[in-house]
């Protein structure tokens, strides 16, 4: 597993940025909140700088997963909505293909989370490098749920199978306008 900082590599010109990113990410007090602002005009590497943060959720997911939980409850769509795809990541590095289906039958009214437990599912069908028996677990559950459970958890289960062979960005976009997530 590479190390935090490697996910910065990619950011050239902003030394203090990229100091501040990997002090952060080394661990430093006050380093990772559950809300981050980058600023600054086009071409500077606000997107850059942003997707490599958030590279640290695939890279060091029991650290980051606290601050994805908060930031999912943020009232600010934007933090929210930021926050959501990353954390369906950790959930998939964490969670077992049958936890994540509890999840998605019993996420007492929360959408949200009944969501992200829906992609980390569908993340986990689709990640080519896990093993073949979690991969097939996850779709297992995905078709348990489908066949099982109660209405809103059947239609989430039918809409992740609808979207396995799609991106991980078309599901989230797709369930972010359908559910304004």
């Amino acid at each position: 597993m590479n190390a935090p900082q490697d996910v910065f590599a990619e950011l050239a010109g902003q030394e203090q940025v990229v100091d501040q990113l990997r002090s952060a990410a080394a661990g430093a007090p006050g380093g990772i909140t559950h809300a981050w602002l980058f600023t600054g005009p086009p071409g500077s590497g606000r997107s850059v700088a942003a997707r490599a943060f958030g590279r640290l959720a695939e890279r060091d997911p029991d650290r980051v997963a606290p601050y994805l939980e908060r930031a999912v409850r943020d009232p600010s769509y934007d933090v929210r909505s930021a926050a959501l795809p990353a954390l369906a990541l950790v959930w998939s590095r964490q969670s077992d293909a049958h936890a994540l289906g509890s999840a998605l039958l019993t996420a007492d009214g929360d959408s949200t989370r009944r969501f992200v437990a829906l992609e980390a599912l569908v993340a986990i069908v689709q990640r080519r490098s896990a093993p073949v028996a979690e991969r097939a677990a996850a779709h297992a559950e995905i078709d348990r749920v489908a066949e099982s459970g109660h209405a809103l958890a059947r239609l989430a289960a039918e809409i992740g199978r609808s979207f396995i062979d799609a991106s991980p960005a078309e599901l989230h976009l797709f369930l972010e306008r359908l559910f304004g997530a």
